[in-house]
């Protein structure tokens, strides 16, 4: 199971107004109180969603910004993806990156990259092979035997299969690469687990010592989920995840309708209080009036036409 636990903290209960969001100070005072304090983060998959225009990257950017400040900057972590690394193995890679774990995953990675390329290489050589015989097989259907149109095509398919097969059977670290996610998930977590684990001395905010909190987040998620709901759930949340890391989500829809074709997937995460949903929605009056307000602007008028 993922995000093992110390203990039973949960920070600082939610009240009935904290869990209805009222503007952007609750969100932040959510995340400071909920989830860089505590020993134990109170939720581990933060679910941000709303409209595009309601602030979500502002949001995330405050939420940064405070990992960032002095308070937090010496045990907390923060790394960001979004849909420019479109594939699971590119969003790990641009994770490690900025946290700067260099070693395991970085190696698997390498290995993994160069495998990949010979069995590419590979797969051409053979399916080239197979191709050069389609003469073979199309003149048994003229001898009578039933290998047409479909059926032909389907039988080339069978044959390259097949003699992929008995090729990678013969080549261990092709054969390896049956699950290459997995083998990167795997290493990717073993490094990402053994800097959350990692002991931060004393500081001035605190008086003992303190393990990381990591932050993954994916923004823009709508365009990331196709491959980053499923990697999430059949790779990453199948491995034993430090409870000390959150994985946040931000776009315009909730995490658990990143799967529409098997929502219920999801279930287990919101069930066991995994998964925290915020939804952002626009200001209502009073709200961006005193954001205004704040920021210089008291003219009525303009404040109305701004509305």
């Amino acid at each position: 199971m993922p995000f093992v636990k110390k203990n039973d903290a949960k920070g600082a209960p939610l009240n009935d107004a904290q869990k209805i969001f009222v503007g952007r100070t609750n969100e932040l005072h959510f995340f400071a109180e909920h989830i860089l304090k505590p020993e134990d983060p109170a939720f581990n998959i933060i679910s941000l969603y709303g409209d595009g225009g309601v602030g979500k990257s502002t949001l995330i950017n405050r939420y940064i910004e405070m990992i960032n400040a002095p308070e937090y900057r010496e045990y907390c972590l923060a790394a960001i993806v979004d849909e420019r690394q479109a594939t699971p193995a590119s969003m790990m890679e641009k994770f490690t990156d900025q946290l700067h774990m260099h070693n395991e995953f970085k190696h698997a990675l390498a290995r993994y990259k160069e495998a990949l390329r010979k069995q590419q290489d590979e797969q051409e050589t053979i399916q080239d092979a197979v191709l050069q015989r389609a003469p073979d097989f199309a003149g048994a259907a003229v001898e009578g035997v039933p290998i047409v149109g479909p059926l032909l095509r389907e039988s080339l398919k069978v044959t390259t299969a097949q003699a992929l097969s008995r090729y990678h059977n013969g080549h261990p670290v092709l054969a390896r690469l049956d699950d290459p996610v997995g083998d990167l998930t795997r290493a990717f977590v073993t490094e990402l687990n053994r800097l959350a684990e990692s002991l931060v001395p004393p500081g001035n905010a605190w008086r003992t010592k303190r393990h990381r909190r990591i932050l993954l987040v994916f923004d823009t998620f709508e365009q990331l989920s196709a491959e980053a709901a499923p990697w999430l759930l059949d790779y990453f949340l199948e491995a034993e995840i430090s409870s000390n890391v959150v994985i946040l989500t931000a776009g315009r829809i909730p995490i658990d309708r990143s799967l529409p074709e098997d929502p219920k997937r999801w279930l287990p995460y919101r069930d066991n209080n995994t998964i925290y949903t915020i939804s952002l929605n626009s200001f209502t009056f009073e709200e961006t009036r005193a954001y205004l307000l704040q920021r210089g602007i008291a003219d009525p008028e303009r404040i109305d036409r701004i509305w």
